[in-house]
C-alpha cells in the first residue's frame, strides 16, 4: 500500500473513529502519552503552525455508509497515541493526513508498517498483527512484501502464535531470540510439547551460564535429515506450494494429499481425489476402496 501525497489537514477530533482492536498496539493508557503530550506542548512554541506535532496522524474517509453507522467522518489509521495526546491536552482538533477510504488490509498495512519504523513494538504485538494480516492475505511472502521485512521475520512471527501460551510467556519474559523461536517451534512440531519446555529450561541454564545464541536444532535444520513431520510443517509446505506453482496446478493432488496427512481432508475425498486425476488425465484407471461410497 503506497500513500497517496501528503495533504495535511486541521480537522474535528471528533469526528475521527478510533477502534484500539484495529491498532497493532492495541488499547493504550492514558498514563502512556503524558511524556507525548508534554511534547506536543513544548514543541508548539516552536512549530505553532503545526499545533507542536512534528508528524500528523493518517486518517482515511469513510465512505457515507460507514461514516453514518460510526458517526464519524474519518477511521484513524496511523497516530492512536497522538490522538490520544491530543485528548490529554483537551485539545478539539489535530493535524492529519486525509487519505481515501482504505480497506481493511491496507489500513492495517499501513498502521503496522509506521509502528515497525518506530522500533518499539513488542513480539507479541508484532505476532497478532501479523496474524490479522493473513486472515486478509494469502501467503506469508506476501505479507512480508507489502510490510517491507523478510518472509523469515512473518513466519517466525506465526511460529510464535502456534506455540502454546505458557510457552510465549516464557518466550518474551527470558528474550528468547527469534532464531531460538524457530527452533523451540521445530521440536513442537517433531517432539511435541514437553520437549519444548525442556528446551527452555536448557536456554535458560545456558543463559545463566553465560552462554548465548545456544541452537537447540541443528541437526533438525538439515534438509538431507529424515523425520516424520508435523500437522504445522505439512500447512506450512501446503502454503509454499500454492505460491510457486501456477494456479491451474497449486490446488492439486499434491496439496490434496498432503492435506490428508494433516487430517484436514477425509479418505473419501482423497481417494475421490485421485479417482478424478486419474480421469482427467486419462493416464491410469483408479478403483475406489470398497469402503469408500462413490
Amino acid at each position: 500500500m503506497t500513500i497517496a501525497s501528503p495533504s495535511i489537514q486541521l480537522i474535528p477530533i471528533d469526528d475521527i473513529y478510533a477502534d484500539d482492536d484495529f491498532n497493532c498496539r492495541g488499547e493504550i493508557p492514558a498514563c502512556d502519552v503524558v511524556e507525548l503530550a508534554r511534547n506536543i506542548q513544548d514543541n508548539e512554541v516552536k512549530l505553532p503552525e503545526t499545533q507542536g506535532f512534528i508528524q500528523p496522524v493518517v486518517v482515511s474517509l469513510f465512505p457515507p455508509e460507514l461514516a453514518e453507522k460510526y458517526g464519524c467522518k474519518y477511521q484513524l489509521i496511523a497516530g492512536f497515541r497522538r490522538r490520544l495526546a491530543c485528548r490529554v491536552l483537551n485539545r478539539i482538533s489535530i493535524p492529519a493526513i486525509v487519505q481515501p477510504y482504505m480497506s481493511e488490509g491496507e489500513a492495517r498495512i499501513v498502521n503496522m508498517t509506521e509502528n515497525l519504523n518506530r522500533k518499539n513494538l513488542t513480539l507479541p504485538q508484532e505476532a497478532a498483527a501479523v496474524d490479522k494480516l493473513i486472515g486478509i492475505y494469502v501467503g506469508e511472502e506476501l505479507i512480508a512484501k507489502k510490510l517491507g521485512v523478510s518472509r523469515g521475520w512473518v513466519q517466525i512471527r506465526v511460529q510464535f502464535l502456534k506455540l502454546p501460551e505458557a510457552v510465549r510467556d516464557e518466550i518474551v519474559l527470558h528474550k528468547i531470540s527469534q532464531p531460538q523461536i524457530r527452533d523451540l517451534y521445530t521440536i513442537m512440531t517433531t517432539r511435541g510439547v514437553q520437549a519444548v519446555f525442556d528446551s527452555i529450561g536448557e536456554l535458560k541454564l545456558a543463559k545463566s551460564r553465560g552462554v548465548k545464541g545456544k541452537r537447540l536444532t541443528k541437526a533438525a535444520n538439515k534438509v538431507t535429515t529424515k523425520r516424520v513431520r508435523g500437522v504445522s510443517e505439512i500447512n506450512d509446505l501446503i502454503d509454499h506450494l500454492r505460491q510457486v506453482l501456477p494456479a491451474e496446478i497449486a490446488f492439486g493432488l499434491h496439496t490434496i494429499m498432503l492435506a490428508w496427512c494433516t487430517g484436514a481432508v477425509t479418505d473419501g475425498d482423497m481417494h475421490r481425489a485421485v479417482k478424478d486425476h486419474a480421469e482427467e488425465n486419462d493416464c491410469y484407471t483408479y478403483t475406489l476402496p470398497d469402503i469408500i461410497e462413490a
